[in-house]
């Protein structure tokens, strides 16, 4: 989650950066999807949700 800011990212770009296995990214995207805790936009980017 470190490497997810509010500045939309590209999935792939956070793959490289992570150096994990682009299944195990994905995963975890899934999982802070359902949390409510990042949100996907156009384009194949995410972004974290800062809570009010």
């Amino acid at each position: 989650m470190a490497l997810i800011g509010t500045t939309p990212l590209p999935i792939d770009d956070l793959v490289r950066l992570s150096g994990r296995p682009v299944a195990s990214v994905r995963t975890l995207l899934v999982e802070l999807e359902l949390e409510g805790r990042i949100a996907r936009q156009d384009g194949g980017l995410i972004a974290a949700i800062i809570p009010s």
